[in-house]
């Protein structure tokens, strides 16, 4: 059985806002339910941290269970304006409480690097773990799950040039995507 799957354009910024690379570095990343590193589920969890969707009903459960109408190949998942140029991984600060999450500061290196270093010490992994291995076990499982098929099969339900002006428009174009998974 083929399910509808979340997929999202993502384009990284470097900390002045600009984009990175000469024309921006852009991702094309889709949601794979049975990966423990899936981008989409972390980028969906912080877009409901955030309060970052358009519609006020839409729930971290309701939006698993969302279906493409049969007429469309997509669902946009708008997202609100003001929270277009908000960072994703954002500064935080230890304080007596717990930790402040800052409205509109990135996360620095440093410190992300440090986090990924205490999750991976909680979990008592092996071996340290940095941003190089997430970005190693994501790549791989991308690959694995041959996302050229994907983007083969987006594109031609979305058309080329759909997908370009897409890709160019947003910094968060998250959709749902007609099914090109399927169920084990």
């Amino acid at each position: 059985r083929k399910r509808d799957v979340l997929y999202t354009v993502i384009e990284f910024r470097n900390l002045k806002g600009r984009p990175e690379g000469a024309d921006g570095t852009k991702f094309f990343m889709y949601g794979d339910y049975q990966l423990v590193y899936c981008p989409i589920t972390q980028i969906i969890s912080f877009a409901f941290r955030d309060g970052a969707f358009v519609n006020a009903e839409l729930t971290p459960e309701l939006i698993w269970r969302l279906r493409v109408p049969k007429r469309s190949s997509s669902l946009p998942l708008r997202w609100k304006p003001e929270v277009l140029n908000t960072p994703l991984l954002r500064w935080f600060n230890r304080t007596t409480c717990g930790y402040e999450l800052h409205p509109s500061l990135p996360m620095t290196y440093e410190s992300s690097r440090r986090a990924l270093h205490e999750l991976g010490r909680d979990a008592r992994f092996e071996n340290d773990i940095g941003h190089y291995n997430f970005r190693r076990w994501t790549a791989n499982e991308v690959n694995r799950k041959s996302l050229q098929s994907g983007q083969e099969i987006s594109l031609a339900r979305s058309g080329r040039e759909c997908l370009a002006s897409r890709v160019t428009r947003s910094l968060k174009d998250t959709r749902l995507l007609i099914g090109f998974q399927e169920d084990d």
